[in-house]
């Protein structure tokens, strides 16, 4: 296109890895960004512009579930650390255990994973997922647009990276409500904190 002399223009549908140095978005004369914390990906500040996230504006702050709830996103699809899937899950199933937190595993369309009978399972889509958010008090993912959504709830997410993901969007976010672990350890840690934080919430 800029060969054609044609403006280019991208719009962010969801967390990216900004890092990358074939970033498209970068490249485009225009890029529309879901958020102010984009920006400082860009070595530039022309034709940059902060436009939100439809996705994010539909989500209302509820009123809290009266006990706390965890949502675990299984999202590992598309042959993408999909051989991490179950280490990951049994991480969160295990530190819910240990908290003796309520919890669910919410399963991506293309999540292909065979998980234990003793889990709670149940699948998502773009339809269901809100309502899965609203029922929920903490969020633990991997990488995905959900981390925010959450935050869009008023709600906490720990975004749990055992497997090294070598994307340091979500590490180097410090936006109130992003939490960060890498082992069952400092996800208990991460959890614990949460729930000591928000226990006066849910008394309200």
């Amino acid at each position: 296109l800029k060969k054609l002399n044609i403006p280019s223009i991208v719009i962010q549908e969801g967390p990216l890895d900004f890092e990358d140095s074939i970033n498209r978005m970068k490249s485009a004369d225009h890029a529309f960004l879901q958020g102010p914390e984009m920006i400082k990906y860009f070595d530039r500040s022309k034709n940059v512009y902060v436009t939100g996230n439809p996705k994010y504006s539909i989500g209302k702050k509820t009123q809290l579930p009266k006990k706390h709830n965890v949502m675990i996103n299984s999202n590992f699809t598309y042959n993408v650390y999909e051989e991490h899937r179950d280490r990951w899950v049994k991480d969160c199933v295990d530190a819910c255990n240990i908290l003796n937190l309520n919890y669910f595993i919410s399963t991506h369309p293309r999540d292909n994973g065979n998980y234990p009978s003793s889990y709670n399972v149940i699948d998502s889509n773009a339809f269901k997922v809100k309502d899965q958010l609203d029922k929920s008090t903490i969020l633990i993912s991997r990488f995905s647009t959900l981390i925010y959504e959450m935050i869009a709830f008023g709600r906490d997410s720990i975004y749990h990276n055992p497997h090294n993901e070598p994307f340091p969007f979500f590490q180097k976010d410090k936006s109130k409500g992003i939490y960060k672990s890498n082992s069952l350890e400092t996800l208990v840690d991460a959890i614990d904190s949460i729930i000591n934080r928000k226990d006066d919430l849910l008394k309200q």
